[in-house]
């Protein structure tokens, strides 16, 4: 299932990032359970990349004007 997710996601433009140590930290947690400390920061950043990368933004967060 993997496998095809990873095949489709250029299609829907989904973005991609390999990182081969996060996949094993994460693939060690419980779906039901808090993420740790130690992940919690990697965890929000990559949540926020997938915000920004479709256009959406917190209250009050300004998109970051082209140069």
């Amino acid at each position: 299932m993997a496998e095809r997710i990873l095949d489709d996601a250029p299609a829907h433009s989904v973005p991609l990032d390999e990182n081969e140590d996060l996949v094993e930290l994460l693939a060690e947690l419980r779906l039901d359970k808090e993420i740790p400390d130690a992940l919690y920061r990697t965890v929000a950043e990559i949540i926020g990349f997938l915000y920004v990368s479709k256009g959406r933004y917190a209250k009050g967060y300004e998109a970051p004007r082209p140069s």
